[in-house]
């Protein structure tokens, strides 16, 4: 075993710094990725009223 060489902890630095920083990146746009979509599609949403129905029962008819 040589001690010269570089240790297996200073090359895993990096990579799990990275994988922290995507991993956060992946976890917001997942979170806010729907909420933004439903709120696009519920505001421009047009909305159209159903007309009021009235139901006249049997033997109520003026």
């Amino acid at each position: 075993m040589e001690s010269s060489g570089p240790s297996g902890n200073a090359s895993e630095q990096p990579q799990s710094r990275l994988a922290g920083i995507v991993g956060t990146a992946i976890a917001i746009l997942t979170l806010t990725i729907p909420m933004l979509v439903i709120a696009y599609y519920s505001s421009n949403r047009n909305i159209e009223m159903l007309p009021r129905t009235t139901y006249v029962l049997p033997g109520n008819q003026n």
